[in-house]
């Protein structure tokens, strides 16, 4: 999955989740809330990520740019 669509997916479920439990269509909250899943990854794994798969750590830095587009 290309960081774009991860990005798009994860935006997705909290916009879904948004709009059912607040009715209100908030894609800011959706975008903010994707936001905040991958800086926990980002934070949480850092050093592995980094050290390790530098790859992965790439990937998620590009689907926050990505969130940061939608």
């Amino acid at each position: 999955m290309t960081a774009k669509e991860k990005a798009k997916e994860l935006f997705d479920k909290f916009y879904l989740q948004t709009e059912y439990y607040i009715n209100c269509g908030c894609e800011f909250l959706a975008k903010e809330n994707a936001l905040i899943c991958v800086d926990e990854i980002l934070e949480s794994h850092y050093k592995v990520l980094v050290g390790v798969m530098p790859k992965a750590y790439y990937y998620w830095t590009e689907v926050k740019q990505e969130i940061n587009k939608l």
